[in-house]
């Protein structure tokens, strides 16, 4: 969808999509976010018992990576319980950044690299090697859970499984390449982009005192109620969380 030029198929493509960013899809993600988010705590605690520093960069993207790889693969490979907490999606991205501006020009770079073994890439991008390897990875284990027909597996929930066999999306759609084509630039750009904004937004709470006292004020509210049973819906409701969402979204931000 992303590279997609023309209007009519990249709506199309698009109108796919909807349906998985939708509210209510979100929602039922919570028990999920919530499991995720109690592990990175977890990896915070003991960065804080022991006194080592940590990366809110690396900590925040580590946790998006396996929400999305979650959510659009039926798995995820538990990318906060490693050591340094350098997934291969940021790496990766991060390694596809540096060649982006080369390609633009020589654009018969990437037809080339793909016909190149992933063992001579990463003598040169070791990222892009993961990233290949990451990705070679979701291509068998969707294949495998196609096969199986195991509808007890969690992976057999999955939005790309969901997409192979919905009807409503045209066949020449539903090609495996295609789809996890797709789902890589999802995961791409929803884990930098969603740990960039906690990063960022961790930062200035922590950095100006007025607004953290704020947040915990409005907390407050919700202070009785666990961190399972905190919904999407309860936090709706806080105000001062509600306006701070306004004034910092683009849509709201006239200056």
């Amino acid at each position: 969808m992303a590279a997609t030029v023309e209007h009519g198929l990249h709506r199309q493509r698009r109108g796919y999509m909807n349906p998985y960013f939708a509210k209510r899809s979100i929602v039922a993600m919570e028990p999920l976010i919530h499991e995720r988010i109690t592990a990175m705590l977890r990896r915070l605690d003991e960065a804080r018992e022991a006194g080592t520093p940590i990366s809110l960069d690396k900590a925040f993207s580590a946790m998006t990576a396996d929400i999305i790889t979650s959510h659009f693969f039926g798995y995820h490979y538990d990318y906060l319980s490693l050591p340094n907490l350098e997934d291969p999606v940021r790496e990766g991205f991060k390694g596809i950044s540096e060649m982006f501006h080369l390609t633009r020009f020589v654009n018969w770079l990437p037809l080339v690299m793909n016909a190149i073994p992933t063992s001579a890439i990463r003598r040169v991008q070791p990222a892009v090697a993961d990233l290949l390897e990451l990705r070679g990875s979701f291509e068998k284990n969707i294949k495998r859970i196609l096969k199986s027909k195991d509808t007890s597996d969690p992976a057999s929930k999955s939005v790309i499984i969901e997409a192979l066999g919905d009807d409503r999306i045209p066949l020449k759609e539903r090609g495996m390449d295609r789809l996890v084509d797709e789902g890589q630039v999802i995961l791409f750009a929803g884990t930098e982009n969603s740990a960039r904004a906690l990063a960022i937004g961790m930062f200035h709470l922590l950095e100006n005192r007025a607004i953290l006292n704020e947040v915990r004020n409005d907390l407050a509210a919700v202070r009785d109620v666990s961190d399972e049973d905190l919904t999407l819906q309860s936090l709706e409701a806080l105000p001062y969380l509600v306006s701070l969402n306004c004034v910092m979204h683009p849509a709201f931000n006239t200056r």
